[in-house]
């Protein structure tokens, strides 16, 4: 960047001082103006090897420069090693270049080499640009892991392959790399895999916890420090028994007072299926009593043991309907709620009516064994979510304005709102799912999926009993373009803190989903997040239980035969519970 400096003409009168006596002007001295300067900005840029890198010496490895904004009239430029010339080259626009070197050619085993790079335009313009970089004594380099993370749990059918990753020796030719892995951290009887690439797959591994690490050998037969050790699991499914596996996808889970409701697909219909807390079936019931299939939308627990269920029919009429479970599975009753509407939740009363809320008509429905009752929203709002609260004399719904915005609002069994709260959240547009809890302070947690720019990523919203907001959280701030996040569930844990349950595509160039815990304190600081999948298939988590002393996470594997039920369970800080 070269300053251009401007001069002025200072003209000097007469002693008479009028410019008529003058006849002409005396030139006096020539001074720059220092008040105006002018820079010229030439982008010259060294893009590899990356700064602090580690090179073999013998290797080949690629010096590669970028520029941009050079004018067209040629320009000159010059690479040093060690300010010892290398290459002088002229450019007839903004340079381009990339060339290999020997490192070994230019600096000694375990010293600094300075890789110059300088380029000169018409005027004299110049720019540089300073990479300094290592050249390693024969093999002074530690590999470095990047896949799975520290403490992933691979899941379900195919975690005895699981797929390991470390990063490519800078530079190198002809390396071997070595994965050992074994269940103790001492590695005294390793399992070894050997690849020339940085990755291998593994096989014959039982469910477990490991500890893996990787060596690399160079092609002269030296050996590199270990990289660092990192953890991971392979977690055999809870409930794999055919009958449970007759659900192909589990989309939701109600906790009941002695065990779980899990909704899903059976294949031709939605179903429901009645587990034990160690998720051992004990009754499945298709909802075969109707002329169409049944979608299910949601499900709420009744006294007694039973289940009420919300959903529609598969028809072009789209009837809603809402079942009486008792709980042995039978249908104790049925009511047909509306036509072409569509149920996004329900919520049992103390009395034994049922609030309804629509996602496509704007209005909320009581009904009783008598009569039914409905009430119009306002402002075109639709529903997303209902909870009541242990007394459930009332219920908070979860909805969004016809203009825009989300808003909590209290409603009483007789149709009366206590409090309306237009929730000022700092994202314009949420996304289905979404979950909304009951909080035992009498707050709520609610959560959705926020999607900008082809890139989505998680959101919870934390309200007090009043509605009004806390705090609020994104989930997934480090998805690149293209990647995904999607809500399953929210939870809160005994001692006030928040369990967020996801799915993550971390980029477009990854096309497996993984299932993520996340778990906030009370106060919406982040404890941790927890990954949970498979090398090959996609894993979804839909429903998340707090037990005493566990977490019990269910959904499903997208497998490349055919799709799996997941069920398993980890404790309160999301570590891998064998059996």
């Amino acid at each position: 960047m070269r300053q251009i400096r401007r001069f002025i003409v200072v003209a000097t009168l007469g002693a008479l001082g009028t410019l008529g006596s003058l006849g002409g002007c005396i030139l006096g001295d020539v001074i720059p103006k220092a008040s105006e300067t002018r820079y010229y900005e030439r982008q010259l840029t060294i893009t590899g090897p990356d700064p602090g890198s580690v090179l073999a010496p013998a290797s080949s490895v690629y010096l590669q420069i970028s520029s941009r904004d050079w004018p067209q009239g040629g320009s000159t430029l010059r690479i040093t090693m060690n300010d010892s010339l290398w290459i002088e080259k002229r450019f007839d626009y903004s340079p381009q270049f990339s060339e290999r070197f020997s490192p070994i050619d230019w600096a000694e085993r375990g010293t600094t080499l300075t890789i110059a790079a300088t380029c000169e335009g018409l005027g004299g313009i110049t720019a540089t640009d300073t990479v300094r970089v290592r050249v390693g004594d024969d093999f002074d380099w530690q590999p470095q892991l990047t896949y799975p993370a520290d403490g992933h749990v691979f899941l379900a059918t195919d975690y005895s392959t699981v797929r390991l990753e470390a990063d490519s020796y800078v530079g190198g030719n002809g390396e071997n790399y070595t994965f050992m892995v074994d269940p103790d951290p001492g590695f005294p009887a390793p399992a070894l895999w050997s690849s020339s690439s940085p990755y291998v797959t593994t096989s014959g591994l039982t469910s477990g916890r490991y500890y893996w690490r990787v060596v690399v050998t160079s092609s002269s037969g030296l050996q590199s420090p270990p990289s660092e050790t990192r953890t991971f699991s392979a977690l055999e499914g809870w409930a794999t028994s055919p009958e449970f596996q007759s659900f192909t996808v589990i989309d939701k889970l109600v906790q009941g007072d002695d065990g779980f409701f899990l909704l899903g697909d059976l294949g031709d219909r939605d179903g429901v299926m009645k587990c034990n807390e160690q998720f051992e079936v004990e009754w499945i019931h298709s909802l075969t009593d109707l002329e169409y299939p049944m979608l299910i939308s949601d499900g709420d627990p009744l006294p007694g043991g039973g289940l009420l269920v919300a959903g529609r029919t598969s028809s072009y009429s789209g009837d809603s309907y809402l079942y009486g479970l008792d709980a042995a599975g039978a249908v104790t009753w049925q009511e047909a709620v509306d036509e072409r509407t569509t149920i996004a939740a329900v919520r049992a009363t103390a009395d034994g009516s049922f609030f309804c809320g629509f996602s496509n008509q704007p209005h909320l429905t009581l009904v009783d064994s008598t009569a039914t009752e409905e009430w119009n929203l306002t402002n075109n709002i639709r529903c997303y979510q209902l909870r009541t609260d242990d007394d459930r004399d009332h219920c908070v719904m979860l909805a969004r304005a016809g203009s825009g915005g989300y808003i909590l609002r209290e409603i009483d069994r007789d149709g009366s709102v206590n409090w309306n709260r237009n929730l000022n959240v700092a994202v314009d547009y949420f996304r289905d799912p979404f979950v909304l809890t009951a909080l035992a302070g009498g707050g709520h947690a609610f959560g959705s999926t926020v999607e900008a720019n082809s890139t989505s990523s998680g959101y919870v919203v934390y309200t007090d009993p009043g509605g009004i907001i806390r705090w609020q959280r994104q989930i997934g701030e480090d998805i690149t373009a293209g990647g995904r996040w999607i809500l399953g569930d929210i939870r809160e844990h005994p001692d006030g803190d928040v369990y967020v349950l996801g799915t993550v595509r971390s980029s477009a160039y990854n096309s497996n989903w993984d299932i993520m815990l996340t778990r906030f304190t009370a106060d919406g600081a982040l404890i941790w997040s927890r990954s949970y999948g498979s090398s090959g298939d996609s894993e979804y988590g839909t429903g998340l239980a707090v037990l005493d002393n566990r977490l019990a996470l269910v959904g499903y594997q997208d497998a490349s035969a055919s799709d799996v039920s997941l069920v398993f369970f980890v404790d309160h800080d999301g570590a891998p519970l064998f059996r």
